[in-house]
């Protein structure tokens, strides 16, 4: 399994994240999983957000885009992670 973490500010944000999410996968019995952060765009806090927040369809109009690019939509969950 595959996990992108898109964390706020990646810079000190991937030291605490990464660790917890990996540790995490390991106790649901998951201890091959590969975890990245994602450093690009950096997202620079909430405010940043404020645009994605006010979008009526998020899902539709920034994650399905991103998931197509990446070739994720065909499988069961849409790239979304289900446990």
């Amino acid at each position: 399994m595959n996990i992108l973490v898109i964390p706020e500010d990646f810079r000190k944000d991937q030291y605490m994240l990464k660790p917890i999410i990996i540790a995490m996968m390991e106790a649901l019995g998951k201890p091959k999983t590969k975890v990245r952060v994602c450093q690009d765009p950096l997202l620079r806090g909430v405010s940043e957000w404020q645009v994605i927040r006010n979008e009526t369809n998020p899902k539709e109009t920034y994650f399905l885009p991103y998931a197509q690019q990446r070739n994720v939509l065909d499988t069961p969950s849409e790239g979304n992670l289900c446990f």
